[in-house]
């Protein structure tokens, strides 16, 4: 069998129907192609990187900085999750954060 020229698409398909219909002992008329329905393309970005991300170099740089808590807890799958109300206040603290760190790191 493994030597034998194999059936290939249309071929296979046909051969599958003619010994559906055989042995259920039916005749399976062809019907009319079905209209495909194509799924909207997604929509392309200029960066492949979203906006919010940070490397992992970038995250370890903020050692010291408080703001480095903060972008951890976003990070877990309770903050990537977390509703509507508690990113606000994760971005709020954020921003609250965010000063005091820049000033650490233009120190450095």
């Amino acid at each position: 069998m493994a030597c034998a020229d194999q059936e290939l698409g249309a071929n296979k398909l046909d051969n599958y129907i003619a010994r559906l219909s055989n042995t259920a002992e039916i005749d399976i008329v062809e019907s009319a192609p079905v209209a495909r329905i194509l799924a909207p393309q997604l929509l392309e970005t200029s960066s492949s990187e979203p906006a919010d991300s940070l490397s992992l170099i970038d995250f370890l740089s903020l050692s010291g900085c408080e703001l480095q808590v903060n972008i951890a807890r976003r990070n877990t799958s309770m903050g990537r999750t977390a509703s509507p109300s508690q990113r606000l206040i994760l971005d709020l603290e954020f921003l609250r954060l965010a000063p005091a760190c820049i000033e650490l790191l233009d120190a450095e």
